[in-house]
């Protein structure tokens, strides 16, 4: 489905995802952890949603990305020591809050992204020389800021550039030299 999504035509694209999901429904659960199941759903969920959303249908993009979200809350619960599941995590919620920005409503888009800097935290004590989440980091409050700009919340937005800038500074003393 993923080799599909970005070279197929919209339907074929989304025939594979369904297709994907109707041979993860027939794995047997005995032969496969239920968590790595669950977590390929989710992750299968959340590129459909992508798709969705670059083709407009913004709605049923944030329904799966809820669902997906909700899938990979789950499986963290139980496992909070797999960092790919807080960064996936975060990829579901800035999605989100894209789309919930597109579609008029920023308080909630702002509230997403706090989750997703949650998510990110938690990655960057877990992996604090990870440069790639330090930029996602930076980014989302960067994201955050401009909300909070636009919103007339001008304390909250030098706050958050503050704390973006601060990680830029840091990501830019570890990035290796070109």
């Amino acid at each position: 489905a993923k080799l599909m999504e970005g070279k197929a035509e919209p339907k074929a694209a989304m025939e594979s995802f369904a297709l994907a999901r109707d041979l993860l429904g027939q794995l047997d659960v005995e032969d496969v952890s239920k968590d790595r199941l669950d977590h390929l759903s989710a992750v299968l969920q959340y590129r459909e949603a992508k798709l969705l959303a670059q083709q407009g249908n913004e709605v049923e993009a944030l329904g799966q990305l809820m669902r997906a979200t909700e899938t990979l809350n789950l499986i963290s619960s139980r496992r909070p020591d797999v960092a790919l599941l807080h960064s996936a995590l975060a990829d579901c919620y800035l999605s989100s809050a894209s789309i919930l920005e597109g579609i008029g409503k920023p308080g909630d888009a702002r509230e997403v992204r706090m989750l997703a800097v949650s998510e990110l935290l938690t990655l960057r004590k877990a992996k604090p020389h990870a440069l790639d989440v330090q930029s996602q980091l930076a980014a989302c409050y960067s994201a955050m800021a401009e909300a909070s700009f636009l919103s007339g919340d001008l304390q909250g937005a030098e706050q958050r550039v503050e704390e973006g800038l601060a990680l830029l500074k840091a990501y830019l003393g570890q990035r290796p030299r070109d």
